[in-house]
């Protein structure tokens, strides 16, 4: 309902929350101390790379990219959660140039190996 920016100073007045589901969040610049109990999140992916100083247990994004390339810097974020992270779903756009779907699997199953729950949502011309 509403973006991200506005919301930063209410946010930064909130410590104590530990769970942010803000999927729809802009872009936008905010103090990557913001929010530091977090432990279950639904954010976009711009947003991940400020909360691996988190101990994030519960994780749901969305993987959308131009290039092949942004799809495996994307992964390789969501790797970095491998210490804390039981449960991740994830919406993924899917290309001709995409991973295929059991490297893709065994990259993510390979790297978190605390998951306990995996719900890929796949979209695109691709998927029936």
């Amino acid at each position: 309902m509403f973006d991200l920016e506005p919301m930063l100073p209410f946010l930064a007045l909130q410590p104590d929350i530990s769970t942010w589901h803000h999927l729809n969040a802009s872009p936008c610049l905010y103090d990557t101390n913001l929010l530091p109990l977090l432990s279950d999140v639904a954010v976009p992916p711009w947003v991940l790379p400020n909360c691996h100083s988190r101990n994030i247990t519960q994780l749901y994004t969305a993987i959308r990219y131009e290039t092949p390339a942004e799809e495996s810097r994307i992964v390789g974020t969501l790797v970095d959660f491998g210490r804390t992270l039981t449960v991740l779903v994830l919406e993924r756009d899917v290309t001709k140039e995409s991973m295929k779907l059991g490297d893709f699997v065994m990259c993510l199953g390979g790297n978190l190996p605390l998951l306990e729950h995996l719900s890929l949502w796949h979209r695109g011309d691709l998927v029936s």
